[in-house]
């Protein structure tokens, strides 16, 4: 939080990037769900829980916690995993920005 916090007010643009599935789970792989399946008592991926769908993109439970949210202006993408980059549109956004570095 502190280091956001810093970030943001030295104008540091902020992506923020949260794991989730879509919602039809098409970007879930086999292996990936296999995996999710495997820890007795842990909710899978894309099955209902107490607070909404598992790792869903929409679902109550697939959000940020609040002292780490993002406040308008903020570009926040869903990932289906692996990296920021595999999948989402980071590198058209860091394009857009003008951005050089990381």
């Amino acid at each position: 939080r502190v280091v956001l916090e810093a970030a943001r007010a030295h104008g540091v643009r902020v992506i923020h990037t949260l794991e989730a599935q879509r919602a039809d789970l098409a970007d879930l792989s086999a292996s990936k769900h296999r995996r999710s399946r495997r820890e007795a008592g842990r909710p899978v991926i894309g099955e209902e829980g107490g607070n909404g769908r598992m790792l869903t993109r929409g679902s109550a439970c697939n959000g940020l916690r609040d002292e780490v949210a993002f406040v308008d202006g903020e570009v926040a993408l869903h990932k289906p995993g692996k990296g920021a980059f595999c999948d989402t549109e980071l590198r058209a956004w860091l394009e857009h920005l003008g951005a050089s570095h990381l």
